[in-house]
């Protein structure tokens, strides 16, 4: 048997296989191959994520706190920050005011225009006393003349004021009633002190309310500002200045208060004065 040519086709085989495992892509080897990025993180190794400020707590970490126990939430939580608080405005001090006895606090009321051109400026409103004065009611009963009559239809206010700079407070009595009122005003009294009792300085008619003590003097006495009106007068203020023995009697005859001028002062007879206010006499009526 001649076996060269059994040999030969052999080889050529051999060589064929070998030429055709040549064209294929080779295999790659498991423990050779290795990725560009390991997108794999050990869980042991992964680092914690922290919660953005604002994140809401989970109600499983939240325990009951008190005021002083607010920031001890369990665990490492980062807490939402605080909201802002409203920012409470600013409150002006009040006005200056001044409290007296028997009487109400009033403050200071601004610069206003007012009947015939005069201009409020600082004036320290009051509210009469409302407490009965034997001393005062003597001196009103004095000065009506013992008229029972009258005495039974008549109430008063008063307010008591240093008119002369003495250090003792005189008494400006406004007297309230059918028969001391008429369609101009009411009378007023101002009375002096006097050991126990008080004596008759001035007794005015057609007196409106309130009454202007001005912080301006004559012969050592405030001068008293007053609104004339009706009985057929034009509205305006009178300045009632003291003479050395008495302020005028009638207001509506007194100087009048130039346009444009500022009164500065304390008014009295602040309230609502009415003919059945005021403080009865004792043992009238």
């Amino acid at each position: 048997m001649n076996l060269k040519p059994i040999a030969i086709a052999t080889l050529i085989a051999i060589s064929v296989a070998a030429c055709g495992d040549q064209t294929k892509a080779p295999t790659p080897q498991a423990n050779n191959s290795q990725p560009l990025v390991n997108t794999e993180v050990p869980s042991s190794s992964k680092p914690e994520l922290q919660k953005p400020a604002g994140v809401p707590v989970k109600p499983s970490q939240i325990r009951p706190s008190s005021s002083t126990d607010s920031q001890n939430l369990g665990g490492n939580v980062s807490q939402a920050p605080a909201e802002p608080q409203p920012t409470t405005p600013q409150v002006a001090p009040p006005s200056k005011s001044e409290s007296r006895e028997g009487g109400s606090e009033v403050p200071l009321r601004p610069t206003t225009a007012a009947a015939g051109g005069v201009k409020m400026g600082n004036i320290q409103y009051r509210s009469s006393e409302t407490a009965p004065n034997a001393e005062i009611e003597q001196a009103i009963v004095e000065s009506l003349g013992g008229d029972r009559t009258a005495l039974k239809q008549t109430r008063y206010y008063y307010d008591r004021i240093d008119l002369n700079g003495d250090g003792k407070p005189e008494a400006l009595v406004y007297l309230s009633g059918a028969y001391t009122c008429g369609t101009g005003g009411c009378k007023m009294l101002v009375l002096e002190q006097s050991r126990q009792r008080y004596q008759l300085i001035s007794k005015m008619t057609l007196v409106n309310a309130p009454v202007i003590v001005s912080s301006e003097k004559s012969v050592g006495w405030n001068d008293l500002v007053m609104e004339v009106a009706g009985g057929g007068e034009a509205k305006h203020y009178a300045r009632m200045q003291f003479d050395g023995n008495a302020y005028p009697v009638n207001p509506s005859t007194a100087p009048e208060v130039a346009p444009n001028s500022i009164v500065n002062g304390t008014a009295i007879m602040n309230g609502d004065l009415t003919a059945g206010g005021g403080i009865a006499l004792q043992g009238e009526g």
